[in-house]
């Protein structure tokens, strides 16, 4: 188990580490603006 759980944290903080933050900023800031018709408006 110890093997297994080290490659996979490993992976885990190598590649999704790198392409989840812009991606999950981005998530977000596309949800506000469709939720919220206030920071739709070109600011």
């Amino acid at each position: 188990h110890r093997g297994y759980d080290s490659h996979r944290d490993r992976s885990a903080n190598s590649e999704p580490v790198a392409p989840i933050p812009p991606f999950t900023g981005t998530l977000i800031l596309r949800e506000s603006v469709a939720a919220g018709p206030f920071f739709q408006r070109p600011a």
